[in-house]
C-alpha cells in the first residue's frame, strides 16, 4: 500500500476526486553539464541549486513590499548560507510596474551540445513569478532559437525546442512589481500538468501473475482536452521568430520617411498607435489620435512610414520596398507583418534570392489583415525583398510597426516517443495518492474529431521487449546476479523478498527478450515478479499476509457477484530444455501431482537442484482456485500484493491478496480489483 496519511479515507459518502497527470520531458544530462552565471545577483545566490531537481524550497521572509505573510509558512533567512536551497536571487528589485533599470540576465553554459524540447523555470512562490522574458539558445555563440515568453504564474513554460545548443540565456524583461527575481529551478525541458479541468478520462492497469507465468506491465491511458490542437497528430513543426536572421541582416528601405524608426521593427509590439498625419480625411477627432513627435523626442512606435502617399485608388506610383541581405544563407518559413489598424497594404510581393538568383516568390492579394502572417518557406536565402503595391484605402502612408522573420522548429509534441516519464496521482479529498511513473511508447491518438487526444503509456519493462537477452549459455548463475545484470544501468531498484541466492540455469532460449528472461528467472526460483509504482522490481510471492490493507463489502462494492473458480488442475508437468548443448537432448520433465487435469509449463532456466520444488510450487499456485473480481468505488492507495478482507453476500469473510487492478477516472473514480485467496 502506498504511503497515505492517518486520516486518509477513500470511501467518504461524498468524496472529491481529482487526477493529476505530469509529463516531464526533461533532458537531465544537459542539467548535469550546465554552469550558470548572472549579471545581477545577490551574494546569497547558489547557482548549482538551479539544476538539482528541487523546485519547491522554503519561503524566506525579506523586506520586499507586500511579500511576507504572517501565516507561519515563512522562514527567516539564515545568517550563513550553507546547505539551504536558494537558487538565483537578483540584487535588483523591480519597480512598481515590474520593470528593472538593467535587464537581469541568467546565462547557462553547457560543456557540450545538447537537445531539449524547451525550458521551464520555477520561482520561489506563486505570486513572485517572472512575467516576461526573452530566451535565446546558442550554438558556438550563434543564435539558433529565440523567443519572447509571458507568464502569470509561478512557473514559466518556454516552449522553445532547441537542437545542438551549448548556451542558453534568460533575459528577464518584466518581473513581479517591487520584488526580486528568486529562481529556484531551471529545467532543460517542459513540464506539463493536466487535471480534471483538462482530462476527459484516465485508465490504469497494473498486475502480477500468481504462478509467475507472465511479467505484466503497468499501462496508463489518458484522454485530455485538445481543443487548442497543441497535440498535432501529424507531429508537425511550429514557427518561431528567427532572431538570428534579424541580428545578422543588413536592411535597406526605399521611400522611407525621416520619422521612421527602423530599429523598432523587432520590438514585439502588439499594436501601432494612431498618429495624426496629413493624410486626406484620415485623422478622426474622437480623442484616440496623437500627434507624431519629431524624431528626437518622445517614445513612439513607428518602425517604418513611407515617404509617399497612395493615390485615390490606394496605389503607389513607386512601390515601397524593404530588403534584407545576409552574408550567410538562411532558412525562412514565413514573414509576419504588423501594420496600422484599418491601414494595411492589399497587395504584397515577397521575393527570395540566392546569389542574386530568384529562388522563390509569393504574392498576397486582397489582404484584409493588419496582423498578417505569410507562409513562405525557402532555404539557402541570402536576400529577401518585401514589396508593397497598394493600400486598402486611398491617400494613405504605409505604416509598419513590426516585421518578424519566421523559421520552423520542432514542436515538443514530436518528442513524445522518447522515454520521458508520465507521472499520475489521484487526489482523494485533497490528498495525493501516487499511481506511478509511466513511459511513452505509443503515439497519441485523436478522439472526437481532434477535440481530445489520447496517450497510452507503459512502464519501463516495456523497453525490455525490444532488447534481446544475449548472455545465454550452458552455465548456471544465482538469481541476484542474473537480474542485476539485466537491469544494469537502468536505475531500477530490485527487491528480492526471499533469503539466499537460488541458482538458475543461464539457458534462456536464444533470441528471447529480456522481459521473458526476467519472468523465467524469477519463476525458476519459485517466485513471481512485477514492477511496483515506485519502479522497484519485486521478486516475491503473491501470498495472503497478516496485515489487512482494506475491507470490501456491500458498502463499497457495486455488485456482490464477486466469487469465481478457476480451472481445476491436479497435475503440473514442468519441461526444461537446453538450446546451448552441442548435441540436443530430450527435455527434462518434472511432474507434480497426478490425474488427467494437468498443465504443461516450460521454463528452461530451472536448475536441477530446484526442478521438483518449482513443479510443486507451480501446482500449489494452480490449486488456488478461489478468486474474486470486484467492481468497487476504488481505493487507489492499494497495490499489487496487498492483503484485503472480503465479505460476500452471505456474510462469509475471506482473506485474499490483490494480483490485478484496473482504475477508471471519468470525473469520478471506480476500480476493478482481482484478488485470490
Amino acid at each position: 500500500m502506498v504511503n497515505v496519511s492517518e486520516t486518509y479515507n477513500p470511501y467518504t459518502a461524498v468524496r472529491d476526486v481529482d487526477v493529476l497527470v505530469d509529463f516531464d520531458a526533461v533532458n537531465t544530462d544537459a542539467a548535469e553539464h550546465a554552469t550558470f552565471t548572472a549579471n545581477d545577483y545577490n551574494n546569497i545566490s547558489i547557482f548549482s541549486n538551479l539544476t538539482n531537481g528541487n523546485k519547491d524550497i522554503s519561503k524566506y521572509a525579506t523586506c520586499e513590499a507586500g511579500l511576507t505573510m504572517l501565516d507561519g509558512s515563512w522562514s527567516y533567512l539564515p545568517t550563513t548560507i550553507t546547505t539551504q536551497e536558494i537558487g538565483w536571487w537578483s540584487e535588483s528589485i523591480a519597480d512598481e510596474n515590474g520593470d528593472f533599470a538593467n535587464t537581469p540576465t541568467l546565462t547557462g553554459t553547457l560543456s557540450s551540445q545538447y537537445d531539449c524540447v524547451g525550458f521551464t523555470v520555477f520561482s520561489d512562490t506563486e505570486g513572485n513569478g517572472i512575467k516576461e522574458a526573452i530566451v535565446t539558445a546558442y550554438s558556438n555563440n550563434t543564435t539558433v532559437y529565440s523567443q519572447r515568453f509571458y507568464s502569470n504564474s509561478r512557473d514559466m513554460v518556454i516552449d522553445l525546442p532547441a537542437n545542438d545548443f551549448d548556451k542558453v540565456i534568460l533575459q528577464v524583461i518584466k518581473g513581479t512589481p517591487n520584488r526580486r527575481i528568486k529562481l529556484n529551478e531551471f529545467k532543460f525541458g517542459i513540464l506539463k500538468q493536466w487535471n480534471r479541468n483538462s482530462i476527459v478520462s484516465v485508465k490504469i492497469d497494473e498486475a502480477g501473475d500468481v504462478a509467475g507465468e507472465a511479467l505484466p506491465i503497468k499501462k496508463a491511458t489518458v484522454e485530455f482536452d485538445n481543443s487548442t490542437h497543441e497535440f498535432d497528430i501529424t507531429g508537425s513543426t511550429k514557427k518561431y521568430v528567427n532572431t538570428r536572421a534579424m541580428e545578422t541582416a543588413t536592411i535597406t528601405f526605399s521611400d522611407i520617411n525621416s520619422v521612421s524608426r527602423p530599429s523598432q521593427l523587432f520590438d514585439n509590439v502588439i499594436d501601432l498607435s494612431n498618429y495624426a498625419t496629413s493624410e486626406n480625411s484620415y485623422t478622426m477627432l474622437n480623442g484616440e489620435w496623437m500627434y507624431l513627435p519629431n524624431n528626437n523626442s518622445g517614445d513612439y512606435q513607428v518602425a517604418y512610414i513611407s515617404n509617399s502617399i497612395s493615390d485615390n485608388d490606394g496605389e503607389f506610383s513607386s512601390s515601397p520596398t524593404i530588403t534584407y541581405t545576409w552574408s550567410n544563407k538562411l532558412e525562412i518559413s514565413g514573414v509576419r507583418f504588423l501594420f496600422e489598424k484599418n491601414n494595411y497594404p492589399k497587395t504584397i510581393n515577397i521575393y527570395a534570392y540566392e546569389n542574386n538568383t530568384l529562388i522563390g516568390s509569393t504574392t498576397i492579394t486582397d489582404n484584409t489583415n493588419h496582423d498578417l502572417t505569410v507562409n513562405f518557406a525557402t532555404y539557402n536565402c541570402d536576400k529577401l525583398v518585401l514589396e508593397f503595391n497598394d493600400m486598402n484605402n486611398g491617400n494613405r502612408f504605409l505604416k509598419i510597426a513590426e516585421i518578424e522573420l519566421l523559421r520552423y522548429a520542432d514542436s515538443w509534441f514530436n518528442y513524445l516517443a522518447k522515454d520521458y516519464p508520465l507521472s499520475i496521482n489521484f487526489v482523494i479529498n485533497g490528498e495525493k495518492v501516487f499511481m506511478g511513473n509511466k513511459y511513452y511508447f505509443e503515439t497519441v491518438k485523436t478522439r472526437n474529431g481532434g477535440l481530445t487526444a489520447e496517450i497510452t503509456a507503459h512502464d519501463f519493462i516495456c523497453q525490455l521487449d525490444d532488447q534481446r537477452y544475449t548472455h545465454g549459455s550452458n552455465t548456471t548463475i544465482n538469481i541476484r546476479d542474473f537480474i542485476n545484470d539485466i537491469f544494469s544501468g537502468t536505475g531500477i531498484n530490485i527487491n528480492y523478498d526471499f533469503v539466499g541466492s537460488p541458482t538458475i540455469n543461464r539457458t534462456v532460449p536464444k533470441n528471447d527478450t529480456k522481459r521473458n528472461a526476467l519472468q523465467l528467472g524469477s519463476q525458476a526460483t519459485c517466485h513471481t515478479c512485477w514492477l511496483t509504482r515506485n519502479d522497484v522490481f519485486k521478486v516475491t510471492n503473491l501470498d495472503v499476509g497478516t496485515t489487512i490493507r482494506d475491507t470490501f463489502n456491500s458498502s463499497n462494492l457495486y455488485s456482490m457477484d464477486i466469487l469465481n473458480l478457476s480451472d481445476y488442475i491436479t497435475q503440473v508437468r514442468l519441461e526444461v530444455n537446453n538450446e546451448y548443448l552441442e548435441e540436443q537432448r530430450d527435455p527434462t520433465i518434472y511432474t507434480s501431482g497426478s490425474g488427467g487435469h494437468y498443465r504443461e509449463i516450460t521454463n528452461d532456466c530451472v536448475n536441477s537442484s530446484l526442478g521438483q520444488s518449482v513443479a510443486d510450487w507451480l501446482l500449489a499456485q494452480k490449486k488456488r482456485r478461489l478468486f474474486f473480481e470486484m467492481e468497487c468505488r476504488g481505493n487507489p492507495a492499494l497495490e499489487i500484493g496487498d492483503t484485503i478482507r472480503i465479505t460476500d453476500k452471505n456474510g462469509t469473510s475471506y482473506l485474499a491478496v490483490i494480483y490485478e487492478q484496473k482504475f477508471e477516472y471519468d470525473g469520478g473514480l471506480k476500480s476493478t480489483v482481482l484478488a485470490i485467496a
